[in-house]
């Protein structure tokens, strides 16, 4: 490692590395959420070890060993991390705590809504709704910035996109061995679920890609990730759209659902074109675009226009 060598915070770099890789891939993980696996514990006593002797980049380091912990934590904690990265520009501390954020609010219990049917007590309110839409806005922004990134790396070069080239090859468990154009990648752990998507010649099993082979499978990952969270939260706020309309609630709020509910159904829609196992869902995701379309054009058709709302 290279703390042999003196550079103390490149090895604790790259130890925190190998850590965040395998706490997405190791032993099978699926990339999300983060697990514990058995050399992990050590990986980041080396992380530490070393930063220890770079007392500049110590703090940096305790605060991602935090941001990769599998323990649970609750959604105050998650919040105050969240604040603490967006503080100190911590593009991995930003993204990792906005998923965990956003899968917090995912798990609310729809079935407990209050209803006239019913009269159950609703835990989602329109202040956790209104959080839930901010917190799958900001993480849906960041990955489609990843999608600029991996577009970057086929076209002009990734000028303005490190941070995120950064997070995108550490997430992944990727290292860039050449800063030239045909550059390669090597593969930390070559037998995860990602490195499923990469176009091969043979079965033989592979130790790096090149570029093209990066960008192509990344998407897919990326894709298959936006696509499953976001049919979630399609779900959720459609079940909240039907409280809202059950309890009377204010028209406008119930359109804010529908526009909300409209984007999410065409971005999926858009991301489905990579994905063979989004085919089942496509017309359920017509289904929400047309009955929103539906209801909100008395209201949108006379201030937008339709080229406006549909794009045409």
């Amino acid at each position: 490692m290279s703390g042999k060598a003196g550079d103390y915070e490149e090895a604790s770099r790259l130890y925190l590395a190998f850590a965040f890789a395998g706490s997405l891939w190791a032993d099978g993980s699926k990339g999300w959420p983060l697990e514990e696996f058995q050399s992990k514990k050590h990986l980041l006593s080396k992380a530490t070890a070393h930063a220890r002797n770079c007392p500049r980049h110590f703090n940096e380091v305790c605060e991602n060993i935090k941001l990769i912990s599998s323990d649970e934590v609750d959604l105050h904690e998650l919040q105050k991390q969240l604040a603490l990265s967006r503080q100190h520009k911590n593009l991995r501390g930003e993204i990792l705590s906005t998923r965990r954020i956003l899968d917090r609010l995912l798990a609310t219990d729809v079935s407990m809504h209050e209803s006239r049917r019913n009269r159950i007590k609703n835990p989602l309110n329109w202040i956790s709704v209104t959080e839930l839409i901010h917190h799958w806005n900001v993480w849906k922004q960041k990955i489609e910035t990843i999608f600029k990134y991996l577009d970057s790396l086929t076209e002009q070069g990734t000028s303005g996109f490190q941070e995120y080239e950064n997070f995108c090859l550490e997430y992944l468990g990727v290292r860039k061995r050449s800063i030239c154009p045909d550059a390669d990648y090597f593969l930390l752990y070559p037998d995860v679920e990602w490195v499923k998507y990469v176009p091969r010649r043979s079965e033989v099993k592979m130790e790096s890609i090149d570029a093209n082979q990066l960008v192509y499978a990344a998407k897919r990952h990326w894709c298959a990730e936006i696509f499953s969270v976001g049919l979630k939260y399609l779900e959720l706020i459609e079940s909240f759209r039907i409280v809202a309309v059950e309890n009377s609630m204010p028209m406008y709020r119930i359109s804010q659902t529908l526009i909300h509910i409209f984007e999410a159904a065409q971005l999926l829609i858009i991301q489905s074109r990579y994905l063979t196992q989004a085919n089942d869902v496509l017309p359920s995701l017509m289904n929400y675009i047309d009955h929103s379309a539906r209801i909100l054009s008395p209201f949108l058709f006379s201030r937008f226009g339709k080229q406006e709302i549909y794009g045409v």
